[in-house]
Formats: C-alpha cells, sequence, structure tokens
C-alpha cells in the first residue's frame, strides 16, 4: 500500500491539533510580541533586558537610544511573555519513506500536526525540507521523501545558515547515514533556544529479527536488492544501532535539547500519547 493511502485525512490532524497542544518551552527569549507566558522576558511594560535585533522581532521594541549609541538594532525585552519562533526541519531523504510499519506515513503525519499545532498556538513557524539541499515549504504536503542524501549529513553548517538564530529547533530524521549525529546535531544546537531531536525509525528498523532470504529496497538508490539477513548480520546492524541511539541521545543531551524516539508502529495519536506527552512535548487540552 502507498504511504498516501495510508496516511490519516486533514480533519483527522485538526482535531488531533485541538486535542493536543505543542509545548515549545522556551527557556530564552526568541520571537516576537508573544502569546505565551516564558521563564525570561515577554511583553509587560517590564524592560527585562536588551539585545540586537533579528528579523522578525517587532520593530516597535527598537530602543533607538541604545542603537545610535552601538551603531546597531537594539531591541528591548521585557519580562512575561514570548512567543517562538519555530523552525521544523525534515529529513527528506528516501529512507524515510521505506515500507516498514508506517514510517512514510507516520513522517507526513507527524510533519503536518507540529505544522498545525504551531499554528494554533500562534508560534511563528517555518518549515524546512533537508534534501540535497535546504528548502524552504509553504506546507507540510509538498514534502517529498525521495533524495538521494541529506544536507544535514553531507553539510550540516550550510543547512543551518538558512534557519533563524535563536529559535526553537526540531529535527526529525531516520539518522540513517554514514555520517555520526554528533556533527549534525552540534550544527543544529549553534544559536538556537531549544533543540528537539525526533529519531524516526520502522519497527523492523528499530528491532530487526533474522529473517532469512530478503528482499530489501535500495531506496536511495532506486533499485531492489536480495540480501540475506543471517543471525550474524542482524547481530552486527543491532550494535551499530545502538551506537547511534547512545551517540545521538548523548550529544543532544550534552547540548541541552530533548531527544525522542519514535516507533512507526502505532497511529500519530499513540505518538502523541506514549512518546510526546511523557516527555512535556505536548499537553492535553
Amino acid at each position: 500500500m502507498s504511504a498516501v493511502a495510508e496516511m490519516l485525512p486533514e480533519a483527522e490532524i485538526r482535531r488531533l491539533a485541538q486535542l493536543y497542544r505543542l509545548n515549545l518551552e522556551v527557556a530564552s527569549t526568541a520571537g516576537t510580541f508573544g502569546v505565551r507566558e516564558g521563564r525570561e522576558t515577554g511583553a509587560s511594560v517590564e524592560i527585562q533586558d536588551f539585545r540586537e535585533y533579528v528579523p522578525g522581532d517587532d520593530p516597535r521594541r527598537i530602543d533607538w537610544f541604545s542603537s545610535a549609541r552601538t551603531d546597531r538594532l537594539i531591541v528591548r525585552l521585557y519580562r512575561e511573555e514570548v512567543s517562538p519562533f519555530f523552525d521544523l526541519v525534515v529529513d527528506t531523504s528516501a529512507s524515510m519513506a521505506i515500507r516498514d510499519g508506517r514510517k512514510g506515513p507516520l513522517a507526513h503525519e507527524l510533519c503536518r500536526w507540529l505544522h498545525r499545532s504551531a499554528l494554533v498556538e500562534g508560534v511563528a513557524v517555518r518549515l524546512f525540507a533537508a534534501g540535497e539541499e535546504l528548502h524552504r515549504l509553504e506546507e507540510p504536503g509538498q514534502l517529498e521523501f525521495r533524495e538521494a542524501e541529506s544536507v544535514l549529513f553531507t553539510a550540516p553548517r550550510r543547512a543551518v545558515s538558512g534557519l533563524r538564530r535563536a529559535s526553537v529547533r526540531l529535527v526529525l530524521s531516520d539518522f540513517m547515514s554514514p555520517v555520526g549525529p554528533s556533527t549534525v546535531i552540534k550544527a543544529l544546537s549553534a544559536g538556537c533556544a531549544r533543540l528537539i531531536v525526533v529519531h524516526l525509525l520502522g519497527p523492523w528498523e528499530a528491532d530487526p529479527e533474522a529473517a532469512g532470504p530478503s528482499v530489501l529496497d535500495a531506496v536511495e538508490e532506486g533499485r531492489r536488492a536480495d540480501i540475506t539477513l543471517d543471525r550474524r548480520a542482524v547481530e552486527d546492524y543491532g550494535r551499530r544501532l545502538r551506537a547511534l541511539k547512545n551517540e545521538l541521545r548523548d550529544q543532544t543531551f550534552q547540548c541541552g535539547g530533548l531527544h525522542v524516539e519514535v516507533v512507526a508502529d502505532r497511529d500519530l495519536e499513540g505518538v502523541l500519547r506514549s512518546e510526546f506527552l511523557p516527555l512535556g512535548l505536548v499537553e492535553v487540552l
């Protein structure tokens, strides 16, 4: 069955966006006049601090006296409310849509829910497809998982250059790349307010078993290959997978980020309740 045929209808995405609230939990100032209480600064009459202007800031916050003294645009920061920038970065390499459980459909559904939930919350969200280059998309329906590689792994610093400073960044990827995740996570965390890493795996990818003679899709080369998966091959894969998971989790933690592992063996609501809710990434309305 195709990934498109299995995806939830838009009405269900809207329903879930009304039931579950995206909680970005911004720990530092980012963005414009806000609708959400923050830990440090906001939009009350009490000035908390100053910082350099970044695109997207409310021009009414510019402190012209400080700007004249420094030759740079300086904005006033107020205590109480912030509305964060939210940059949603999606790995669009072909491995993200392999037919393993609901991996392809769930990747689409997560992007659609995250994007819609951010809009419902009044968050300034931008969506990026990280294929061979980083491209900004207008809406999640434009996502296509068919690239031979992802710029997240081939040139992570170039990918990050297109993102907003002081934004909350969420990256969705299976991290199935010869390149280790450390370089990617360090690049993504640089200059952001918070990093959220969603590691999406199919059921077989997450817990492989020796299946004997199997036909595997070489999705990023557009071909099929007959490969015998014996016990030794599966055990070797398992060791490498555990190392990948540990490195990804530890590096995300060291950068002060949030790591979420998602196995595509359930529907979107199941993921929101079982994986996102316990970590505080969503709240039930």
